[in-house]
C-alpha cells in the first residue's frame, strides 16, 4: 500500500527532479504507516509497546524505505532516460527488497527463540550501519534526473 500510495502521488510531480527524492519521498509515506501502526500496537497492547516500537519499528521502517527509495529514484531516472526495461527492474527491486527486509525482520520477531533474537539484533544493527552509510553515499553523489 505504501508503494503504490507514493507512486501515485510523486511520480508525476515535477519536484521529483533527483534521484535522492526518491528516498525522501519513500522515508517519509514508511513513516506516517509506522505512526498509524504504532498507534494501533499501543491501543491493542498498551504503552508497554511504545519504547520498543520506537527504537526498532519505526527505524527498521526507515531503513526498509531507504532501499525502496533508491531504487525508485534510480527508475525514475531510467524512465527519463528511455530505459524502460531499467524502470520496471528498479521498480521491482526497491518493492521487493523493502518486502524481504521487513518480512525477515517480523519473522525474527514473530518466532521467538534464542536464535531468531540474535538473528534480529544483528539485522537490525547491520541494517542500520548500512543504511547510514547509503544515505551518506547517495545524498553525497546525488544528480538530478
Amino acid at each position: 500500500m505504501k508503494f503504490i500510495l507514493m507512486k501515485r502521488r510523486t511520480w508525476r510531480d515535477p519536484n521529483f527532479n533527483f534521484r535522492f527524492d526518491g528516498v525522501v519521498y519513500a522515508v517519509y509515506i514508511s513513516l506516517g504507516f509506522a505512526a498509524f501502526e504504532n498507534i494501533q500496537y499501543i491501543i491493542n497492547f498498551g504503552l508497554g509497546v511504545a519504547l520498543p516500537r520506537a527504537f526498532l519499528a519505526i527505524p527498521g521502517h526507515m531503513g526498509f524505505a531507504v532501499f525502496l527509495g533508491l531504487f525508485y529514484g534510480r527508475a525514475k531516472r531510467c524512465e527519463l532516460q528511455g530505459d524502460l526495461k531499467g524502470k520496471r527492474r528498479n521498480l521491482f527491486a526497491g518493492y521487493f527488497t523493502a518486502v524481504f527486509l521487513h518480512g525477515f525482520y517480523d519473522a525474527c520477531t514473530m518466532i521467538g527463540t534464542a536464535l531468531s533474537t540474535l538473528l534480529f539484533a544483528a539485522f537490525v544493527v547491520v541494517m542500520y550501519v548500512v543504511v547510514i552509510r547509503l544515505i551518506k553515499k547517495e545524498s553525497a553523489s546525488d544528480v538530478p534526473v
